[in-house]
């Protein structure tokens, strides 16, 4: 599961963003992902399967009641979230400003994401993909991803230190770093690696989906708008919810960190609950 939240939010209309103006605004009617990939945000809906969503909420910070959106439609781009901030070629806000921002205005964020898959299978079925490609590409190994440090809890310098690395490498986005990362061998052996990240990500690789698992995740998180969803930036903040299934990408790029990693820790933490 390589990632979980979008590298920006989808249709924001967020000037800083630029998504619509630079990179999305004329593929609208094109496609953006697999014909079995459809995203759409949802507010209105409370829970998922009996577990509660943080990105659910009656009316926006400018009072304009929240309606479902489909972003993406069996893989063609349909439409964005919006502010009542003035938009090109938009008539009103769909009721997804929910941050402040540019010059007074709200920025429009996700409250409930979905990412839903028509052609879904097992998480076990997924990593015999995996393999199958390893296998057939002639690959030493493939790659899990289990988890993200997201929200990111990156100090100034760990983030210095990735946009350093992207100025140096030429790329222009990333996705936050792999916490949990694996090695997969050709017969089935994980073996957890450190100190990996990802060179470049963006959105359009999307377009690299190979296929989907059958069993969504929910993740409900504080929203404070900024890159990495990093902690402790910003002072406004609002809730959203990401509900996503496992990923196979065909391709990802992915490389060492050039940066020293620190020492494992001596002893075990201590349990978060009592024995029972």
């Amino acid at each position: 599961r390589l990632q979980r939240k979008p590298l920006a939010p989808p249709g924001s209309d967020n000037a800083n963003a630029q998504i619509i103006e630079s990179v999305w605004a004329s593929r609208v009617g094109s496609q953006v992902t697999p014909e079995w990939l459809s995203l759409v945000d949802n507010p209105a809906e409370e829970q998922y399967q009996g577990k509660p969503l943080g990105g659910h909420y009656v009316a926006d910070d400018e009072g304009v009641p929240a309606q479902p959106v489909t972003l993406v439609d069996k893989g063609v781009l349909k439409g964005f979230l919006f502010s009542r901030l003035p938009v090109r070629e938009t008539a009103a806000s769909n009721g997804h400003g929910r941050l402040p921002g540019a010059w007074g205005s709200e920025e429009a964020v996700i409250g409930n994401l979905f990412v839903r898959a028509e052609q879904a299978t097992s998480d076990a079925q997924l990593k015999t993909k995996l393999l199958e490609k390893v296998k057939s590409a002639g690959l030493k190994y493939g790659v899990i991803i289990r988890r993200l440090d997201f929200p990111s809890t990156a100090n100034f310098q760990e983030l210095q230190s990735i946009a350093r690395q992207l100025q140096k490498s030429g790329y222009a986005r990333t996705a936050n770093v792999p916490l949990l990362a694996y090695r997969v061998y050709p017969d089935g052996r994980e073996e957890l690696v450190r100190g990996w990240r990802f060179r470049e990500f963006s959105a359009k690789d999307l377009r690299d989906l190979d296929a989907a698992g059958d069993r969504p995740y929910v993740l409900n998180y504080v929203n404070n708008g900024s890159s990495f969803n990093l902690e402790d930036a910003g002072t406004d903040a609002t809730t959203s919810s990401v509900i996503s299934p496992s990923l196979l990408f065909d391709s990802v790029d992915l490389g060492r960190s050039e940066d020293e990693a620190g020492r494992l820790p001596v002893v075990p933490p201590p349990a978060l609950l009592p024995k029972p």
